[in-house]
């Protein structure tokens, strides 16, 4: 009895708000967004790992359990607060908690928001399975709860509105471009910054929600075709083209060239970063190489707005050559914000990386949408005037 009382005296505090004994702080959330008929679900990849997985069910919930073996799917009811870990067990799924193998697992709250994965709460459902011997968490909701949290995690609420308009249709239509182009794969997309920053329930606010609804459906489109809507934090005063910094083909929208008069209000507009002479040996090495010095480090293959495709690094064994995003990814992409910089060798063997912009510089500029809302423009201004020839059109 006493059992009871005190788990419904949590349940109460979790509506009202409390803070759990993990230090994550969980409020109640407000309804999911209310999206039309039509509106496409999208699978986040959240987690992939050969490692046990830990979730937790914050308010009653269903797990279904799949044999995938021409047998009924078993359904379990799970009570509020129930923590379940989940093991490799061969290529099926052994859930510790309540001594059962599946090949594949649904988790679904009746409460929307409830999950939690690493501290996180997210909307929707997640779908657990096994693939290439590790364990998969996708979550799986509807594409406007999910475009207010991308929001969130790609601008924060402090943005302009009609910036804040301007990231939700662009990060609406790269989601939906990326559901049609993987449609037959477990995850549509992933959840770090090398696609959309997605966080869970928790970062929405009033600000990404209000901007979510207010371009409900709305995305970018040439000739009717939804292309890819990239987007980078600072352009450093010129977009690049897609094909130049990704490779293939794109639409005209993402040609670059746009002259950016306003990411001058970055905190990113301009950086500068010293590299040792053994981080650049640590990259030679990565490379397969063993030198012992480098003499110099030169940018090369530079688009018309001053990108970099590639590195040269002399050394005293010869030239070894790597591509830019690769080596912002081994020195860290925080450090080398863009690949449109200088280098210079100073004092101690150190070089000195001095370039402009955070991100790839394709698309909107988000600071740069952000500096122009606060000068008047549109939502539909901004847009247009990082995608060329675009089009924004009602998709549902």
């Amino acid at each position: 009895m006493l059992r009871e009382v005190v788990k419904l005296t949590l349940l109460l505090l979790l509506v009202v708000g409390c803070r759990c004994s993990d230090n994550h702080a969980f409020v109640q959330l407000p309804p999911p967004i209310a999206a039309p008929q039509g509106t496409p679900l999208v699978r986040v990849l959240l987690k992939r790992t050969s490692d046990a997985v830990s979730v937790e069910c914050l308010w009653r919930a269903l797990i279904k359990l799949d044999e995938k073996k021409g047998k009924t799917a078993k359904i379990v009811p799970l009570e509020p607060f129930t923590k379940l870990l989940l093991r490799l067990s061969g290529e099926n799924l052994y859930i510790e908690n309540l001594g059962e193998t599946a090949s594949e697992v649904t988790l679904e709250t009746e409460m929307d928001g409830m999950l939690v994965l690493d501290g996180k709460r997210y909307r929707g459902r997640f779908f657990i399975s096994v693939f290439e011997k590790t364990i998969c968490v996708v979550n799986i909701l509807n594409l406007e709860c999910y475009v207010a949290s991308v929001i969130g995690g790609e601008m924060g609420d402090r943005f302009k509105p009609a910036a804040l308009c301007a990231q939700a249709v662009a990060a609406r239509t790269y989601a939906l471009w990326r559901i049609q182009s993987g449609a037959s794969k477990k995850w549509h997309i992933t959840a770090g910054p090398e696609a959309q920053v997605y966080g869970g329930a928790d970062i929405e606010s009033d600000a990404t929600r209000e901007a979510t609804s207010a371009t409900m459906g709305f995305v970018l489109t040439y000739e009717g075709r939804i292309f890819p809507a990239f987007y980078s934090s600072t352009c450093g005063g010129w977009t690049s083209s897609a094909e130049f910094v990704f490779g293939g083909k794109y639409e005209p929208p993402l040609k670059g060239g746009v002259e950016c008069l306003y990411c001058d209000i970055s905190p990113h507009f301009k950086w500068s970063v010293s590299v040792s002479e053994e981080e650049l040996l640590q990259v030679a090495r990565s490379l397969g190489a063993e030198p012992t010095s480098v003499k110099e480090v030169i940018p090369k293959e530079s688009d018309p707005v001053g990108r970099f495709k590639f590195l040269e690094i002399i050394t005293n064994i010869g030239i070894l050559r790597i591509g830019t995003d690769k080596f912002r990814a081994l020195i860290g992409r925080n450090r080398i914000r863009s690949t449109m910089f200088s280098v210079t060798k100073g004092e101690e063997n150190k070089f000195l990386f001095s370039g402009k912009g955070w991100g790839h510089g394709v698309g909107m500029c988000q600071w740069g949408a952000e500096k122009m809302a606060r000068l008047g423009f549109s939502t539909e201004e901004i847009l247009k005037f990082y995608y060329p020839s675009a089009e924004i059109t009602r998709n549902y």
